[in-house]
């Protein structure tokens, strides 16, 4: 659901199959996930997951100098999909240094 609107057909699907609510942040005017009394972005999911990744390759490679990254989205991505993966690899800490579809 990441850069989708909260009118996408997959945005509905999921909210059908989910605990949790999904809906119109309207801050922003996307989509949201309310988690108790949390509004919680696709993008901050993502950036979580990102940071944890980031996390298990330091301890993997013993060093700490893990700093960028090589992105790699669906060629089905559209724009705004394709940023808000992008940011969410940055609000991780992580530069990005190429995108690939």
């Amino acid at each position: 659901v990441l850069g989708r609107p909260p009118s996408d057909e997959a945005v509905q699907e999921l909210n059908r199959e989910v605990e949790f609510t999904i809906m119109n942040d309207e801050t922003t005017g996307e989509v949201a996930f309310q988690v108790d009394d949390y509004l919680i972005s696709p993008r901050q999911v993502g950036s979580y997951i990102v940071n944890h990744l980031v996390q298990i390759t330091k301890e993997f490679l013993g060093h700490d100098n893990v700093k960028s990254a090589v992105l790699a989205v669906p060629a089905k991505f559209d724009a705004l999909q394709r940023q808000r993966t992008m940011e969410a690899f940055k609000e991780a800490g992580l530069t990005i240094a190429r995108v690939l579809e």
